[in-house]
């Protein structure tokens, strides 16, 4: 179990991060569904990272095999939150500045 907070969700800087922190806060599980707007600014409040960036890291975690990407903009977790940490932290996306 993560414990995630609104703030580092909020301040965080990597799209793939982002995404792991989301599903974190939820105590999301490999085979879970969720909505790809749970993402998104007006959820996340976090104005650092764009929904290209979003875009681009979703498609890189589905290309990993790390998540499948659902019709009507849902995804679903083929890996545990351990496997998409240890991803997001040694994966640069387009984009990303690395920090």
């Amino acid at each position: 179990m993560y414990e995630i907070n609104c703030t580092e969700i909020r301040n965080e800087m990597k799209p793939v991060e982002l995404i792991w922190k989301c599903l974190a806060f939820l105590d999301a599980k490999a085979g879970d569904q969720v909505s790809e707007s749970l993402f998104n600014r007006r959820s996340t409040k976090n104005s650092i990272v764009d929904s290209e960036q979003i875009e681009a890291a979703l498609e890189v975690l589905n290309e990993a095999g790390l998540i499948d990407r659902l019709p009507s903009n849902k995804i679903q977790l083929t890996a545990g939150l351990n496997t998409i940490a240890d991803f997001s932290s040694r994966t640069l996306l387009p984009n990303s500045n690395g920090n």
